[in-house]
């Protein structure tokens, strides 16, 4: 288990760069079955942000932030570039639909949050986007591709992409900080071992 409390360089792009700022970071092997020879490993973050007055603007205006949890593993090497395993993307759609005045959050994650959810306020929407839980990162099919006592390289972020604003607005918001919404990545190593437990170093 790797969180925040024990974490000894935690280091976060600081306020004045409209940060995501990452809190009470877990990454763990499911405890239910200890023993079993299933092998999969999951995600808790809480995030704190604001979301600037431009953004909030253009989200009433019919403009749908797009906010996006990204996981990926590397395996180290010597004498190449580390070798990439495997990626992860948790996506959640913010929407504001004026004739009905409620906010909106969509997700093709139906295992976390179902297809959607509405909320009377921005508020309680942004309250789900702020708390990531269970995010399950490694399965048994992706443990597959890693090796018993083999060190890996992880790095998590999350951040607002801004590739999926219609094109555009893209043009329109370059050069614009507000929209540069993002947190730094966490990295950590650890050891891959079955059926025990995980160790972790920090980076």
């Amino acid at each position: 288990l790797i969180n925040a409390t024990n974490a000894q360089n935690f280091d976060l792009i600081s306020a004045e760069k409209n940060a995501i700022l990452i809190n009470n970071f877990e990454f763990f092997k499911d405890e239910i079955n200890e023993n079993s020879d299933e092998k999969n490993y999951y995600i808790n973050a809480d995030f704190e942000f604001t979301l600037h007055k431009n953004l909030e603007e253009a989200l009433h205006r019919g403009i749908n932030l797009n906010f996006v949890a990204e996981f990926t593993l590397q395996k180290p090497r010597k004498f190449w570039f580390d070798k990439h395993i495997l990626q992860k993307k948790h996506s959640l759609q913010l929407s504001y639909h004026p004739i009905q005045r409620e906010y909106r959050l969509n997700s093709y994650e139906t295992e976390l949050f179902g297809l959607s959810q509405n909320f009377n306020n921005l508020f309680d929407a942004l309250r789900v986007i702020k708390r990531l839980r269970h995010w399950q990162i490694i399965s048994a099919n992706d443990a597959n591709y890693l090796q018993n006592g083999k060190r890996y390289y992880a790095n998590f972020s999350i951040y607002l992409d801004n590739s999926k604003l219609p094109k555009p607005f893209q043009i329109s918001i370059i050069g614009d900080k507000t929209w540069q919404l993002s947190s730094d990545i966490k990295k950590w190593e650890f050891t891959y071992k079955i059926i025990q437990k995980l160790y972790i170093r920090e980076l």
